[in-house]
């Protein structure tokens, strides 16, 4: 009797200490859906700068630099949500870019360069990339 009581007040015990908070685990899967995002983005830009740019190794090299350099500053970031949304919009944005254009100029990077894209800039020199008026 008294070992299946000593049982249930270790097992009672470590219950207590392996549980876990809801708001805990929210965060943390909030957290990984971020990161996630953001690693997405960056292995498509990735694998796109290097089919395009492989066999132009000083335009590939200095587009990888840059894309590192995008995702250094969503790293050190607060990682808030338009945090998020720049990174992965600036991403897909050099992605789209390449594929309109010849060798065309990369925008400023949005987190911590640059607080506010400048959504107007980045459409006109997508509307002049394509010949669009």
């Amino acid at each position: 009797m008294m070992k299946s009581i000593t049982c249930i007040c270790v097992l009672l015990w470590s219950t207590a200490i392996c549980a876990h908070d809801p708001e805990q685990e929210a965060a943390a899967k909030e957290k990984d859906a971020k990161e996630n995002a953001v690693a997405k983005a960056a292995r498509r830009f990735r694998i796109d700068t290097y089919e395009r740019y492989r066999l132009q190794r000083e335009i590939y090299n200095t587009r990888r630099a840059r894309g590192n350099q995008m995702i250094e500053s969503w790293e050190a970031s607060a990682q808030t949500q338009d945090d998020l949304d720049q990174a992965v919009n600036w991403l897909d944005r050099v992605r789209m870019l390449d594929q309109v254009a010849a060798f065309p100029s990369m925008p400023e990077l949005p987190i911590q360069v640059k607080t506010v894209a400048d959504d107007a800039a980045v459409s006109e020199e997508l509307e002049s990339a394509t010949g669009n008026d």
